[in-house]
């Protein structure tokens, strides 16, 4: 049986931030009252989530046997510079010893990175990282974030100039240029981008997007269901595993684990790459089930499924 390949896949790693950012979907999973538990975790004194080093091994191992070549630690909730440093440590180091992983990342906030990371980034070749930047100013920090970290950014974002190696890094501006204090922000990042010695790509997504909308809420609250016809392309670009083996077919996480096809303690990866190509085959069809039936992003593959998507009830 043919298989469709896996670009990449996202291991979840902790549900652990101290931002307040007002998109986030944690947010919403704490409030929301679910039929999905979320055992995604070893519980901590303070209530976080965060999955066991020994399973984000045993889940990374499970991925390459699917065939998985490129790796994002964490998922669309969680700070991966706020995960525990020795964990994360282990965990970067032991990803550099598996030949079938050509390169791994991270998305984060870039607030609480230290010295000590910049170590970790200088040993792990495989290593790149993504960069989230909430605002371009004090202000705009403090309306995304709840916290005026603007400063704290512009520092940490120098201190990446400290990796010896040369690195790839996204820097994706979350936010508007709305006057003098943006865009001289802007101008600021760029200029401390032209005197590191790293490949940066620079994102522009002034329209921030909002992971806590990925989920229709109301349509959650009352059980009412999308009604879909064609494809979506997410199911090609990404998967992931949550901290308790939920394999997930695309990278959104929702409240009711809609996009949940299996568990690797369950399933083998042979069994696993086959449910997926089940859910793959079936939306060929415009068939649905119960996949797929509450998101939000649900969209076709290309514009000639579009037409044939309809609308979302």
């Amino acid at each position: 049986m043919n298989y469709t390949p896996i670009p990449q896949a996202q291991v979840f790693l902790n549900n652990t931030c101290s931002l307040k950012c007002n998109f986030c979907m944690n947010k919403q999973i704490k409030k929301s009252n679910t039929e999905y538990k979320w055992p995604w975790e070893v519980l901590k004194d303070d209530g976080l989530k965060v999955a066991t080093t020994n399973n984000i091994k045993k889940y990374i191992d499970y991925l390459v046997k699917m065939g998985v070549k490129r790796i994002e630690l964490g998922t669309t909730i969680g700070e991966p510079l706020e995960h525990n440093i020795d964990e994360f440590e282990i965990i970067a180091k032991y990803i550099e010893t598996i030949d079938q992983i050509e390169s791994y990342f991270f998305y984060t906030n870039l607030t609480k990175l230290t010295l000590r990371h910049i170590n970790i980034f200088n040993e792990c070749n495989k290593l790149q990282v993504k960069i989230s930047c909430y605002g371009l100013s004090s202000k705009q920090f403090l309306q995304q974030t709840g916290y005026n970290v603007w400063g704290k950014f512009v520092e940490n974002f120098k201190l990446l100039g400290n990796v010896d190696r040369k690195m790839k890094i996204l820097l994706a501006i979350r936010n508007k240029n709305t006057g003098i204090r943006e865009r001289y922000g802007w101008y600021k990042l760029l200029a401390l981008s032209r005197k590191m010695h790293h490949d940066i790509i620079h994102e522009y997504t002034p329209e921030h997007f909002n992971w806590k909308d990925t989920i229709d809420f109301k349509k959650n609250d009352s059980k009412t269901k999308n009604t879909h016809k064609g494809h979506c392309g997410m199911i090609y670009t990404d998967c992931g595993i949550l901290g308790n083996g939920d394999f997930t077919i695309c990278a959104w996480l929702d409240l009711y684990s809609d996009g949940k096809i299996g568990n690797i303690h369950e399933n083998t990866p042979q069994e696993m790459l086959k449910l997926r190509q089940k859910i793959i085959d079936e939306q060929d069809k415009g068939i649905f089930k119960n996949i797929c039936t509450y998101c939000k992003l649900y969209v076709p593959s290309n514009s000639e499924k579009a037409n044939q998507a309809g609308v979302i009830q």
